[in-house]
C-alpha cells in the first residue's frame, strides 16, 4: 500500500502507410499474434525473440522477396526502422531490374540492326 500507483507510459498508435510498412506490419502482427502493429512499435518489446525474428525474416523473404539477415532485424527493431531498411533494398532491386531491362533492350536493338 505504501508504493505509489503505477503509471503506464503508452505511445500513440501510428498506422503503417507505405506498402512496405503495411506488409511488414502484417508480418509482425502474424508472427507476434497481435491485432495490429504501429510504426513506433519495437518487435522485441512486443514479445518478440530470436525464434520469432527468424520466422519474420523468412516471411519477409517469402512475401516481399527481400533477403533480410537476422542481424539486420536486430539492428532495426522498430517497424519504422525495419521498413526503411527494407525500402532501401527494394529500391536497389528496382534499380538493378531497370538496368537489366535497359541492357536487354540495348541487346535486342543491336540484334535488330
Amino acid at each position: 500500500r505504501a508504493l505509489p500507483a503505477p503509471t503506464w507510459k503508452g505511445r500513440a498508435y501510428r498506422a503503417p502507410e507505405s506498402v512496405v510498412e503495411i506488409s511488414l506490419g502484417t508480418i509482425w502482427a502474424e508472427v507476434l499474434k497481435l491485432d495490429r502493429v504501429g510504426l513506433d512499435d519495437h518487435f522485441f518489446e512486443l514479445g518478440g525473440h530470436s525464434l520469432l525474428a527468424t520466422q519474420a525474416t523468412a516471411l519477409i523473404r517469402e512475401r516481399l522477396l527481400i533477403d533480410m539477415s537476422l542481424a539486420d532485424f536486430f539492428e532495426h527493431p522498430t517497424l519504422t526502422q525495419c521498413a526503411a531498411h527494407l525500402s532501401r533494398h527494394v529500391g536497389a532491386a528496382r534499380l538493378t531490374e531497370a538496368d537489366d531491362l535497359s541492357d536487354m533492350d540495348a541487346l535486342l536493338q543491336a540484334l535488330e540492326n
